[in-house]
């Protein structure tokens, strides 16, 4: 198994330091999972695994431009923001925020 050889997904040991912390996977499909998980063994999987992991020219997530502009200081918006959440970093939440938004009010 992967994750159980790799320490860097091991919480056992990066618990034990700030220089290496844990990584989470998620939401991540690996090319390994269809080797790991009998679940995922099927042909399809397999193939869309390696297919996902091959893949190399992925287009940026996130463009701050074309959010403002769809935004256009007419939509509002809320969210729950946690200081511990897994996937999303407290830090560049509240970065955000001071940039003035469509949650400019919610603050």
């Amino acid at each position: 198994d992967y994750v159980k050889s790799d320490p860097q997904f091991d919480y056992k040991q990066t618990c034990m330091s700030d220089n290496m912390p844990t990584l989470f996977f998620g939401e991540m499909v690996f090319k390994w999972f269809a080797e790991d998980f009998e679940e995922l063994s099927g042909y399809g999987m397999t193939l869309l695994a390696n297919s996902l992991a091959e893949k190399s020219d992925w287009s940026q997530l996130y463009i701050a431009d074309n959010i403002r502009a769809a935004l256009n200081g007419k939509v509002k918006a809320a969210s729950a923001t946690y200081y511990d959440d897994l996937y999303v970093d407290f830090d560049l939440v509240m970065k955000v925020l001071r940039r003035g938004s469509a949650m400019d009010q919610v603050k």
